[in-house]
């Protein structure tokens, strides 16, 4: 059996954010070299002894300075486990979220999505290498559409609204996040979409981005990513909606012309590839009428998400949280917050990402299950294994068919449909820019 992974930098925090940890996240950095994982372990595997002594059998490949890629059998599932170890003080391996398509429609392929975001860069005229990748957020298998939010290289595909007011839109609200800060730090948290659009000296709220808000309203901004009719019928209500031009950006900040005469009914065609789209219903339409009342003034858009801030540089989804603060956050019946009881307790095939105490040590974690070699690991399995692995923060993301590993651009666990490897909505990237120049 062979594995695979991927992924992040830094400090995570769920639930919130110790201020300590938020202060090394957004603080100045000094580049470090990467140390040699294999170099630093007394066995040549770096993962902790308490892991190493559950395995079987293991197999270590050092992908790059600090960066190495563990498989192994551990008998007593039986489980096949696939973990990429990555010290990422080094500024040349960064994580990237990518998405199916170019909306929040499709779906494509783990080592597919790799590939052509490697391709993309490269005809760019970036010289890097995608090492790993592993499937991301849970999605509506249908559609294609993920689960939760999604910024993307800066680029906020989709934003949900903060937990608080989840009561009137969905569920999916109120999920943990792998948050990705501009200084390139990890966090995991219950992020909370905080967008604000300001017109003169008027700074109107905005409760989301390519999202549907429930029945009591909510001012949301539809961009080409949505690729779809805007929701006639679940605005709060009789809907009103203002069509808009990009006028570039300037830093993060979204600038925004209006079009024809402003305010007009719902069924105005959905945002074309240069157009974006206010719409409001409910009480948030007393919202649009301020933002109409600017006239041809230039609009700002600037999307936040709590704790934060602005900035954001990519964030997908995932649930429940694992790990807290080196602690398992299962009860007694092993079953985790934001998880239904049989989710947490039945095995599945499943991928987690993890973050060591200091910070920068993280592991890329897939379990292979549904197989007589494999059977898969509940979620408290789970949350034991990435706790002897390192992980000081852990959080689960999409598992069942959708677990896969790439290493290189090949699968190297075994996906459990009988398809072989699924389309997914998004995935994460592990990337690394080379230091060498780019030759002619």
């Amino acid at each position: 059996m062979r594995a695979a992974a991927l992924v992040a930098w830094g400090m995570v925090v769920a639930g919130g954010v110790a201020a300590s940890g938020m202060e090394r996240a957004c603080g100045a950095q000094q580049p470090t070299a990467a140390r040699n994982l294999l170099a630093d372990s007394a066995d040549g595997t770096p993962i902790p002894a308490a892991a190493r002594a559950r395995f079987d059998s293991v197999d270590v490949t050092q992908l790059a300075p600090g960066v190495a890629h563990v498989s192994g059998r551990i008998g007593e599932g039986p489980w096949l486990v696939n973990v990429i170890v990555a010290d990422l003080a080094d500024e040349s391996v960064s994580l990237e979220a990518v998405r199916a398509g170019s909306g929040l429609i499709g779906r494509e392929r783990t080592s597919v999505l790799a590939g052509e975001w490697e391709d993309a860069a490269r005809e760019a005229g970036r010289d890097v290498v995608v090492l790993a990748a592993v499937n991301a957020d849970f999605f509506d298998l249908q559609t294609g559409e993920q689960r939760a939010s999604q910024v993307s290289d800066g680029r906020v595909l989709k934003a949900l609204p903060s937990p608080a007011g989840a009561a009137r839109w969905t569920n999916d609200a109120s999920r943990p996040q792998l948050l990705v800060d501009s200084g390139g730090r990890p966090h995991v948290v219950h992020g909370e979409y905080a967008g604000v659009v300001i017109a003169g000296e008027r700074h109107i709220a905005l409760d989301g981005v390519n999202a549907r808000p429930g029945y009591g309203g909510g001012l949301v901004l539809f961009d080409r990513s949505w690729a779809r009719p805007l929701p006639l019928d679940s605005m709060g209500g009789p809907a009103r909606a203002l069509a808009l031009r990009s006028a570039g950006t300037r830093g993060d900040t979204l600038l925004l012309l209006p079009l024809g005469n402003g305010v007009a009914a719902i069924d105005a065609p959905s945002a074309g590839s240069g157009d974006v789209v206010l719409a409001a219903g409910g009480a948030a339409r007393a919202r649009l009428a301020v933002l109409r009342a600017a006239g041809n003034d230039t609009l700002r858009v600037i999307h936040r998400f709590a704790p934060v801030g602005e900035g954001v540089r990519d964030l997908v989804g995932g649930r429940p949280v694992l790990v807290s603060r080196g602690r398992s956050l299962a009860d007694g019946a092993g079953v985790f917050a934001g998880a239904a009881p049989a989710f947490s307790t039945q095995r599945h095939p499943r991928t987690a990402i993890g973050i060591g105490r200091n910070g920068t040590r993280v592991l890329l974690v897939t379990v292979d299950g549904r197989q007589d070699a494999s059977v898969g690991m509940s979620l408290q399995e789970l949350a034991d294994l990435m706790l002897d692995l390192g992980a000081f923060e852990a959080l689960n993301l999409d598992g069942g068919g959708s677990t896969t590993a790439v290493v290189r651009g090949h699968v190297v666990n075994s996906p459990s449909d009988a398809g072989g490897e699924r389309t997914v909505a998004n995935a994460l990237l592990l990337v690394r820019q080379s230091r060498e120049p780019e030759r002619n």
